[in-house]
């Protein structure tokens, strides 16, 4: 089990979790399951990031996005997408973890 996928699932929600290690699996994920929220290192797409998102954003628009990266350059490069939030690795844990519980709040939703 991830370390990010175990904080989550510690933090008392009955959320459903899906891990996915390549795109492919991403993409299967999100047409299998109800995904109201994907959390995404930078990385996963290695160059691609923003050009990925963006393909999934057209097909699920509804997908709500937190990307975890390691530089401000990324920060500032995520905040041209629509996306929900952009958490620096550097930030705490208990941060990442208000962002998500932020998330449902808005969404009314859990999180796959």
């Amino acid at each position: 089990m991830s370390a990010l996928r175990q904080l989550v699932s510690q933090y008392g929600e009955d959320d459903q979790i899906q891990e996915a290690l390549y795109f492919k699996d991403l993409l299967t994920g999100i047409r299998l399951y109800k995904v109201d929220l994907v959390i995404l290192d930078w990385d996963f797409f290695n160059s691609d990031t923003l050009e990925m998102i963006s393909f999934i954003k057209k097909i699920h628009p509804s997908i709500g996005f937190i990307i975890l990266g390691m530089k401000e350059k990324n920060r500032i490069e995520a905040s041209k997408m629509d996306i929900n939030t952009f958490f620096l690795k550097s930030d705490s844990p208990a941060k990442l973890l208000t962002l998500i519980d932020s998330f449902r709040k808005e969404n009314k939703c859990g999180i796959n």
